[in-house]
Order: structure tokens, then C-alpha cells, then sequence
């Protein structure tokens, strides 16, 4: 074989390591959201692996233990299915009821859930702030 062919072969070798690697590096990543109503009807599915689940934060569901850093409520998307999340560490200061959420953990009964990371859903709506000084109004000088 004469030396080109060497380098393309090898070339070649090298590519279809590097995207192989890269494939199966982003298969063992991707997690999938899904809705506390598609966990309850079938909580033996979701109880061996790590999920994430997205829902609204319900009323009156919210119990804070500041003293522990634990955290429960009720997170529900069709206000009928509902998990009972529980969450040990510090509350994000987002959280709020009524609030989009997505809780990442594992099932630890049919309703129950164990969380170790929670993502507050932010709003979404920008505001323009509507100033009414003067540029020199926001500045001043320490020397005159």
C-alpha cells in the first residue's frame, strides 16, 4: 500500500472513533421530561432510573423546613395526577406555588418522588424600564 492510502485509512479510523465516541457520549446524556400524570399510571417504569419530571407547583402543597433545608410538595400538570416531591438542600429563590418546575430523581413509591435537583421555570415576559432622569442623574462625581 502506498503511503496516501495509509493516511486515508487511517484518517477514516480516526473519524469514525471520534463520532462513535461522541454518539454514545450524547445518548448516555439525554434525559427526558416527563408529565407527573405519565408517571402515576405507570410508577413501575419510572422506579430504576433517574427521570425528570415537569409540572406546576401546587397550592397550599409547599411545607419548608428551613431548620433541615427539606423541602416538599405537590407537583401536577392535569391538577388529577399528582407526585409528592421531597427535596433536601437549599430552596431556590424562584420557588413558588402555582410555578413551572422540573424536578430531576428517582421514584421511591407510586406517588412519591425523591428529588435532587430542582429547575425553576422563569418567566418569560421582559419588561423595559421606563426612565425618566436624566443620564447625569444617574452618575456623580466624588470631586468637584
Amino acid at each position: 500500500m502506498n503511503k496516501k492510502k495509509k493516511m486515508v485509512i487511517g484518517g477514516l479510523i480516526i473519524v469514525l472513533t471520534i463520532i462513535t465516541l461522541f454518539a454514545t457520549i450524547s445518548s448516555e446524556n439525554i434525559t427526558y421530561y416527563y408529565s407527573p400524570g405519565e408517571v402515576v399510571q405507570s410508577p413501575e417504569n419510572f422506579k430504576t432510573r433517574k427521570i425528570r419530571v415537569m409540572g406546576l407547583v401546587q397550592s397550599g402543597s409547599v411545607q419548608w423546613k428551613p431548620e433541615a433545608t427539606e423541602l416538599s410538595f405537590r407537583i401536577s400538570d392535569d391538577d388529577r395526577s399528582f407526585l409528592n416531591i421531597s427535596y433536601v438542600g437549599a430552596k431556590p429563590d424562584m420557588f413558588r406555588e402555582k410555578q413551572g418546575i422540573i424536578v430531576e430523581g428517582i421514584m421511591v413509591s407510586d406517588t412519591d418522588f425523591v428529588a435532587n435537583t430542582l429547575l425553576i421555570k422563569h418567566n418569560e415576559e421582559y419588561k423595559i424600564n421606563d426612565h425618566k432622569k436624566d443620564k447625569k442623574d444617574y452618575y456623580y462625581t466624588t470631586v468637584e
